[in-house]
């Protein structure tokens, strides 16, 4: 028997797969400090990337740290630790840390659950958004970062999805600046009142402290010395990777309208 034709005007051509992978799984956290005993040293995950930034978005919005590992493969898994946000009431509740919200929960705290997606360019994040947009589920915020460019929306599930592209090569500078974030963050979140402030001070600290050890001697390429400073495993110079972003709640319906750049506001 043979087949009909296919009716005119009718699509024979698979549509392209442009994604390539994932690029972050993120995640919040109440235990910065045990996040990166696990990840970084049990594991041996080494720490790739971090943001340190002001509060932004639509609604009132702590300072954060938003901090990533490697997971091999490119991937990473990353976590936000909001300064002030304290955990809620029942941190006995079965499950993770959602376990003990209710409806009060933060939408910034929600959101920070999310799923991000590589794409290679320019073009593929906008035939993306062009996907979206002309679906049940039209891209909510697209925002330019400093590393990279993203575009975001909720599937239907409520799960926030992130498309993002990457605007430049990671170099080695921010893996080892992603090194003394965390190293600053464990040492103030384990005093008292931890905060933004205090990070950056003890950051600066760290930087004074080391600085001696990253001055090439006579003879020393400045590049030798900068791989003997960042931990084992930590990207080499000509990765070029995809940063993550903070992902923040936009209105519905917010369609083309930009959200502010977090990284602009980044304090370091």
């Amino acid at each position: 028997m043979t087949a009909p034709a296919p009716a005119t005007g009718a699509q024979t051509v698979p549509p392209v797969h442009r994604v390539k992978g994932v690029d972050h799984a993120a995640f919040p956290t109440f235990d910065p400090a045990g996040t990166v005993r696990f990840y970084r040293d049990v594991l041996r995950f080494p720490v790739v990337h971090s943001i340190c930034a002001a509060g932004w978005g639509p609604e009132k919005h702590p300072d954060f740290i938003h901090f990533f590992f490697d997971i091999g493969n490119d991937d990473r898994i990353a976590f936000f630790y909001y300064f002030g946000f304290e955990r809620p009431a029942g941190p006995d509740a079965k499950g993770d840390v959602y376990a003990g919200f209710d409806a009060d929960v933060p939408q910034f705290w929600v959101n920070s659950r999310h799923l991000a997606i590589h794409v290679d360019s320019e073009e593929d994040l906008l035939e993306y958004r062009r996907r979206l947009d002309e679906s049940a589920w039209p891209v909510e915020m697209q925002v330019m970062h400093e590393t990279i460019e993203s575009i975001y929306t909720h599937d239907p599930n409520g799960y926030m999805i992130e498309i993002t592209r990457a605007l430049r090569p990671v170099t080695p500078q921010e893996d080892l600046d992603a090194e003394l974030t965390i190293d600053a963050l464990i040492d103030v979140v384990t005093g008292e009142d931890p905060s933004m402030d205090k990070l950056l001070a003890r950051k600066a600290e760290l930087i004074v402290e080391r600085a001696p050890a990253w001055r090439p001697a006579a003879g020393v390429p400045a590049k030798a010395v900068l791989a003997e400073a960042l931990p084992a495993g930590a990207v080499a110079a000509d990765r070029v990777a995809p940063q993550a972003v903070p992902a923040g709640a936009a209105p519905a319906g917010a369609g083309a309208a930009q959200a502010p750049a977090a990284e602009g506001v980044a304090r370091a």
